[in-house]
């Protein structure tokens, strides 16, 4: 049975839902930005940990180079990441490359306040030494 096709279906209503919403689109200050962050939950933009933690090195308003590490496929790790609005919700593109596996991820972070982001979308790449495919990701992301 080919998973590819529904899988892509997924993802693109995921993603196309919150266009239609306005969820945590509050005005915010731009600097400065909080740059650490921890996860819950199955993968983030970030890397597929179950739980982690991650510090950002903004390069500008929207490109990242960050380090991560965490309980999951990367264990340690780092990666690029561009944020179509890093303090509010949008789109997120992302690559990681780890000690155990490496991934590209699209998704969407919706900003439920200040410090606290729910992530969902799907990434491409080599899980837990033993999966090479798509996987989705959700999860809850407290910023400081």
């Amino acid at each position: 049975m080919d998973l590819k096709k529904p899988i892509i279906l997924i993802f693109i209503l995921l993603l196309s839902f919150p266009v239609f919403c306005n969820i945590g689109e509050q005005e915010t200050k731009l600097e400065p930005y909080k740059k650490w962050s921890v996860n819950l939950g199955p993968g983030t933009q970030t890397a597929w940990n179950w739980a982690g933690i991650s510090r950002n090195f903004f390069l500008n308003n929207n490109l990242a180079v960050f380090l991560t590490a965490g309980a999951g496929t990367i264990f340690v790790g780092g990666g690029v990441a561009w944020y179509h609005n890093f303090v509010g919700s949008g789109p997120v593109v992302s690559g990681t490359i780890g000690i155990i596996g490496g991934h590209a991820n699209v998704g969407y972070q919706i900003r439920y306040d200040e410090s606290t982001y729910f992530l969902m979308g799907a990434g491409y790449g080599s899980y837990f030494m033993q999966h090479n495919g798509f996987l989705p990701y959700a999860s809850y992301e407290y910023r400081f």
